[in-house]
């Protein structure tokens, strides 16, 4: 173990030691969100492949309504 003898060379491993964990920190934030990132394509990638082996069938009748079927007020009065 080196002595220390100066208060400046203190402060400078003392700076160079926050320095390193803000690096460390920054580091492992990234990580965390690729990690995320990761994660979300993965979800994503899982649906998409499900939906190709299991499509969501189309609907084969599509009810609307004719304009003769819809009567107004008015035309009710005339009548």
């Amino acid at each position: 173990m080196r002595v220390i003898k100066s208060l400046k060379t203190i402060k400078k491993l003392k700076q160079n030691k926050q320095t390193k964990t803000f690096e460390q920190n920054n580091k492992t934030l990234k990580n965390s969100q690729t990690n995320k990132n990761k994660q979300s394509i993965m979800k994503l990638n899982k649906k998409a492949r499900l939906k190709k082996h299991f499509p969501i069938p189309a609907p084969t009748y599509i009810p609307t309504l004719e304009k003769s079927s819809i009567i107004s007020d008015e035309e009710l009065d005339f009548q």
